[in-house]
């Protein structure tokens, strides 16, 4: 994790770096543009998130912001399947389908992670916000070892 969450943060400023300085591609627009960079801010974001939650001894919630951050990263091979109408009949592309299947791919994600977040049987997105007390923290169940999982 030491290596892997900064490599993380690495990527999405990568990608945001794509994103302003190449020259656009067929379909790109202003609004994909925003919603690249908003995507790659949410996955640093939650990223720190999950290092602040890890820190503190919540492992549970470090869990759910590093699943979240995974699902929005991986989202280009949801991307690749929600792309197939278009690769069967390359009529349809335009700006505006590519916005809704980019943007498909990774609310897809979001949504999977959240619900699998919420079956699994967690607490929901707000309580990871919140500082660690003695009922919630996992290192608390733990005897305070946060190195324990």
């Amino acid at each position: 994790g030491r290596v892997l969450a900064p490599m993380g943060i690495v990527g999405t400023v990568c990608g945001v770096w794509m994103v302003l300085t190449w020259p656009p591609k067929p379909y790109d627009t202003a609004a994909l543009h925003f919603l690249r960079v908003t995507v790659a801010l949410c996955i640093a974001v939650f990223i720190s998130l999950s290092l602040v939650a890890v820190r503190r001894g919540d492992i549970d919630a470090h869990g759910r912001w590093m699943t979240r951050a995974y699902a929005l990263a991986l989202a280009g091979g949801t991307q690749f399947f929600t792309h197939i109408p278009v690769l069967v009949d390359a009529s349809l592309e335009s700006d505006n389908v590519e916005l809704v299947l980019m943007s498909a791919g990774w609310l897809i994600n979001i949504v999977v992670a959240e619900w699998a977040i919420q079956r699994l049987g967690l607490p929901p997105t707000v309580a990871a916000l919140l500082p660690c007390t003695e009922n919630r923290c996992h290192a608390d169940q733990l005897g305070g070892d946060a190195g324990i999982s």
